[in-house]
């Protein structure tokens, strides 16, 4: 319900990468390049160290599909197929990255971000975020329900 309140076409809340060293899956930076079967991609994503301090709306230029909420308008502007998996590495079977990228540059999609929102990614463990005392924001892996500080 938060994230709809906000009123925007395309709006996720921060979601750590399910990997190390677990930064968030949000682009400062996503531009490709498309050649004829391939793309090329220069990409920064940003690190926890980067929003501390922030809170509220930021606008990106990529996010994670993983807890992304994206009005009907959105299916409506873009035709299908809507999720074009291996453009930018063949064996890639999903890839936020051109997704949001072909929302953004092709069909002119802001891009925002709840940073005061965030969800875990399930890996072996759950991989999430929160704030300390300072509004710094400190890794956490929830195992079996605990959850710890990484």
């Amino acid at each position: 319900m938060r994230l709809l309140s906000h009123g925007k076409d395309i709006i996720a809340p921060l979601v750590p990468m399910r990997y190390p060293p677990f930064d968030f899956v949000m682009y400062k930076k996503l531009d490709l390049i498309e050649h004829q079967e391939r793309v090329t991609c220069a990409s920064s994503t940003y690190a926890m160290s980067d929003l501390n301090g922030l809170s509220g709306l930021i606008s990106v230029q990529g996010l994670p599909k993983s807890g992304c909420l994206m009005r009907e308008r959105v299916w409506k502007t873009m035709p299908p197929p809507w999720f074009k998996m291996g453009r930018i590495e063949p064996d890639q079977i999903d890839d936020d990255r051109y997704f949001m990228w072909e929302a953004r540059h092709k069909y002119g999609f802001e891009l925002w971000c709840d940073t005061d929102q965030s969800i875990t990614h399930i890996t072996t463990v759950a991989i999430g975020c929160k704030r300390d005392e300072d509004k710094r924001y400190v890794r956490t892996a929830g195992i079996h329900g605990a959850l710890l500080e990484i």
